[in-house]
C-alpha cells in the first residue's frame, strides 16, 4: 500500500457520521461532511459591510465537491449557506467556507 493510498484510506474512515460528518446536501447533492459552525450574528455580509451573518466551513472530499464555486449552495440542518470561497485543501479533503443567514440589518 502507497502512501497515497494510506491518505485516502483515512480520508473515507474519517468521513462517516460515525466520526463526526453530516448530512448536508451541496446544490442539492446528498453527501456526508464535516462541518464547523462559526460565529452567528456577525457584522457585515457577503454583499456590503453593513448588516449581519452568519460564518462556517465544511469539509468535503475532492472527489464529491471538485471545483466548488462562489455562489453553490449547501443546506444543512436546515440553514442555506452560500459557498465563499475553498479556505483549504489536505489530502483528498477540501475546507469550503461558507456564510448564512444574511440579514441587511444588523
Amino acid at each position: 500500500m502507497t502512501l497515497k493510498d494510506n491518505i485516502a484510506a483515512d480520508v473515507l474512515m474519517v468521513m462517516n457520521e460515525d466520526e463526526g460528518a453530516e448530512q448536508i446536501t451541496y446544490n442539492g447533492t446528498a453527501m456526508l461532511a464535516i462541518p464547523e459552525i462559526g460565529a452567528d450574528n456577525v457584522k457585515g455580509n457577503t454583499f456590503t459591510r453593513e448588516g449581519s451573518s452568519a460564518d462556517a466551513a465544511f469539509w468535503v472530499l475532492v472527489a464529491n465537491v471538485p471545483k466548488p464555486i462562489g455562489g453553490d449552495k449547501i443546506m444543512h440542518n436546515g440553514i442555506k449557506w452560500t459557498v465563499a470561497r475553498v479556505a483549504s485543501n489536505a489530502g483528498g479533503l477540501q475546507k469550503i467556507a461558507v456564510t448564512g443567514k444574511e440579514s441587511v440589518y444588523k
